[in-house]
């Protein structure tokens, strides 16, 4: 059974990284809109569990900042790739316990966008102050910035997995059944 729940999160992950590439809108400062990439590192928390969605979200970071790095401090590497993606991979598991969830599919991801969320807005004000226009607080333009890209895939992704069919197959992969599409 541990093999056939690793080699899932290992699909989810794949798929993370193959869906991340499909960028819709590219920010200056590092950051994107994507096709629903970011539903992929949340669901192996959300199945599994806090420590596989863990370990999923931290491989997904690593595999993100090798495929578009953009960093100026290390502190900086922290907060962007490996805190918001482990925050993805593990908001799925925030309510997970035994196989019983307490919240939607779609609660667990708003969650873990916004933990997600937090880890960038920090290293915003922290790290990106600067490219702030003159006279504009820190922290407003880290929120604006942050939430001009995240946003736009927070709606797509809660869309997609709210049509029929997806979330069909979503609730038939939960309950290990095979989905008749």
């Amino acid at each position: 059974m541990k093999g056939k729940v690793t080699a899932r999160a290992g699909i989810f992950v794949a798929l993370g990284v193959l869906f991340s590439q499909i960028e819709i809108f590219k920010m200056p400062q590092g950051g994107s809109v994507n096709l629903c990439s970011s539903l992929f590192f949340v669901l192996p928390g959300y199945f599994f569990g806090f420590k596989i969605g863990l370990i999923a979200g931290i491989i997904g970071g690593l595999t993100d900042f090798f495929l578009n790095p953009f960093v100026l401090h290390p502190a900086q590497f922290l907060l962007d790739y490996i805190f918001a993606f482990g925050f993805l991979g593990i908001g799925g598991s925030l309510f997970y316990k035994s196989k019983k969830k307490y919240f939607s599919l779609t609660t667990s991801y708003l969650i873990a966008m916004f933990l997600k969320f937090i880890c960038h807005f920090l290293s915003g004000i922290i790290f990106f102050a600067s490219y702030a226009p003159e006279n504009m607080n820190a922290f407003l333009y880290s929120f604006i910035y942050n939430f001009s890209y995240m946003s736009p895939e927070v709606i797509l992704t809660l869309a997609c997995i709210n049509i029929p069919v997806i979330k069909k197959f979503l609730i038939s992969f939960e309950t290990k059944k095979t989905p008749e599409i």
